[in-house]
């Protein structure tokens, strides 16, 4: 494909030299690249894209902290350049007449490699699309990438109904061994027999048509299909020759309305299963990107009529003793293409990509349990546990309404409710902004509380709002890990006073932490930063390096992406009753994913506010 989007016989020559040259300089498209480079590089520190970059990153993750936005910022900003590279690539290439930035290059690298050799004897040896061995080591052998198989495996796993391409023009496909055979045969030939320029292709003497090869895989998928995660047969779709601009369409449309939808789920409170829901979007979306990807990238190869001319290979082949030609075929007539597809290139492609080939339910209890006893394995060193959505149903919000309203009255509680129904969608909003941002406003409330009425109230909580509120089956996992050894640790955004009464489940709890006044009263304000984001992960640090243990043997439970540093700090992540961003991370990289709930028959209030006092009670005076 070096011969560039041309029809008709290409010639074993360097396009530079040919009747179609333009008159290009490698040197100039080398220099011109390099200052694209740069350019795109300035171009990406922009104030402009740089706040888009960061908005992308806070909608990804959410407040995971500063480090994890800043680094995921930082990422956004190199792909953004990659693609804007990768796209002038493309064009500039087809704007040449090639099909892409690869096949463009390799003929700029023929012409620098020509041009600058001097005396040295260099023969070219140009092979067409690279597949599976048709022999040797053994059939269906290669190593590495196989071009064809991400667009045969999409297709069977239906995925890909269409694909751009001219039914009746030729796919170029030669065998590895055949290639390797070659170069060995062109090497052997010295520098003063060997041809300047070997095409090693099959479309020239040995054809294969695109829909022959599209009938082969199809008939073989209808024998032989794919299954889904339930055990059932895919069937393959009936394969049609749409061109590549309605496809690209297509698929773009479908990209920008799973993108939309995305974007309303991540805006809605979901968690648990209804949020795992959500993460299936995002595969939906990157099954699409890569349909489209495929396009973009194959569809010119698959539109391609260039017939690759291989006089000189078929003279080294005639000029070859009868003993070399068994040890080293590189004769591209001797392809069955039925046998070869058939039996050789599609059962390689399938052992290759371990897909599901076999009937029955895939097994993801299996998967499960297995990650469960890795991090209830005694080799674990320590258990770190967050609060809310993870151990409780509960938040500081609920925690505070409760002490709030439990010594008021009933006119001065339905004033508090509407208060706070209405600040709702604020305080959720600065929530999802910045965790401790959230927590040093809304702790402001407890200002000039007494310590002694909050001590009070607190152990009424613990039964009242807490326990009733607890997941049994966290409470058991954390008593689990202390059965097997590992220390256990808490580390929540909750007030120390609110959670005081969980120790005994813990070697050590980490809280948020309020000033007093000389007068016995809170202040409202935190003596330290409260442990939330990058500063959890930082505690754990801290505490490991004090204990003598080691991060990668911990493990992590919470449920927002928020924590998504102390996530990625430990050995042994464990998404809880995930948020809709985080059951996205979560299920990408393969972490535990636990759905814990409340347990049946207790009191479901339908607004988390104190038990109604009497009147002798909500009159206590506190000093």
């Amino acid at each position: 494909y070096v011969a560039g989007n041309r029809r008709g016989t290409a010639p074993e020559e360097l396009v530079s030299e040919g009747p179609f040259a333009i008159g290009l300089e490698w040197k100039d498209e080398v220099e011109s690249a390099r200052r694209l480079k740069g350019d795109t590089e300035a171009s990406s520190r922009q104030p402009k894209r740089l706040t888009e970059f960061r908005k992308r990153a806070r909608s990804e993750l959410g407040a995971a902290g500063a480090p994890a936005l800043a680094a995921k910022t930082e990422q956004l900003r190199e792909r953004w350049v990659r693609d804007q590279l990768v796209g002038a690539g493309r064009s500039r290439a087809a704007s040449v007449g090639w099909p892409d930035a690869y096949a463009f290059t390799k003929a700029l690298g023929e012409q620098a490699l020509t041009e600058s050799k001097g005396n040295v004897p260099v023969s070219i040896v140009r092979p067409s699309i690279i597949e599976s061995a048709w022999a040797e080591p053994r059939p269906g052998w290669i190593r590495g990438f196989r071009m064809a198989e991400p667009v045969i495996i999409s297709y069977a796993r239906g995925l890909l109904k269409e694909f751009p391409g001219v039914p009746e023009g030729t796919i170029d496909v030669i065998p590895v061994d055949i290639v390797v055979a070659a170069i060995i045969a062109v090497a052997a030939a010295g520098p003063d027999n060997a041809p300047a320029i070997t095409q090693v292709a099959s479309g020239g003497i040995n054809p294969l048509k695109y829909r022959t090869l599209v009938n082969h895989v199809s008939s073989w998928f209808t024998e032989n299909p794919l299954y889904d995660n339930d055990g059932q047969p895919i069937v393959v779709p009936e394969w049609r020759f749409p061109g590549r601009g309605k496809v690209q369409t297509q698929l773009s449309r479908a990209k920008t309305a799973i993108e939309r939808a995305e974007h309303t789920m991540q805006m809605l409170p979901l968690r648990g299963r209804q949020a795992e829901f959500a993460a299936t979007l995002e595969t939906r979306r990157l099954e699409v990107e890569r349909a489209l990807e495929y396009v973009e990238l194959y569809g010119l190869y698959t539109e391609c009529e260039a017939i690759y001319q291989v006089d000189n290979l078929m003279k080294l082949w005639d000029e070859m003793p009868d003993t070399d030609r068994e040890a080293f075929c590189f004769d591209p007539r001797v392809i069955d293409w039925t046998h070869y597809v058939h039996e050789i290139h599609l059962p390689s492609i399938i052992e290759h990509a371990r897909v599901k080939s076999t009937p029955g339910k895939v097994k993801t209890a299996d998967r499960t349990t297995r990650l469960r006893g890795q991090v209830l394995d005694p080799k674990r060193q320590v258990a770190a546990f967050d609060l809310e959505n993870t151990l409780i149903a509960s938040n500081v919000v609920e925690s505070y309404s409760w002490l709030a309203t439990r010594r008021l009255d009933g006119r001065e509680r339905l004033k508090y409710v509407a208060r706070t129904l209405a600040e709702a969608p604020g305080l959720l909003r600065m929530d999802r902004r910045d965790r401790t941002d959230f927590l040093r406003h809304f702790y402001r409330r407890y200002a000039d509380a007494p310590v002694e009425q909050i001590d009070t109230d607190v152990e009424a909580m613990l039964t009242g709002l807490v326990v009733s509120k607890c997941f049994p089956e966290g409470i058991r996992r954390v008593r689990a890990h202390r059965a097997a050894g590992h220390r256990t640790i808490l580390i929540t955004g909750a007030l120390s006073f609110n959670v005081a009464g969980l120790r005994p489940l813990f070697d050590e709890i980490v809280a948020a932490e309020m000033t007093v006044r000389p007068d016995g009263t809170l202040s409202g304000e935190m003596t330290t930063v409260p442990p939330t984001g990058e500063a959890r992960a930082q505690i754990l640090a801290d505490y490991c390096d004090a204990e003598n243990l080691r991060l990668d043997e911990c493990v992590a439970y919470a449920d927002s992406s928020s924590d998504l540093p102390l996530f990625e700090a430990v050995g042994f992540p464990v998404a809880v009753n995930p948020e809709t961003r985080l059951a996205s991370i979560a299920r990408k990289r393969g972490w535990l994913v636990e759905h814990w709930s409340k347990a049946k028959g207790g009191p479901r209030n339908l607004l988390p506010i104190g038990p109604l006092l009497s009147e002798r009670e909500q009159r206590r005076q506190f000093p």
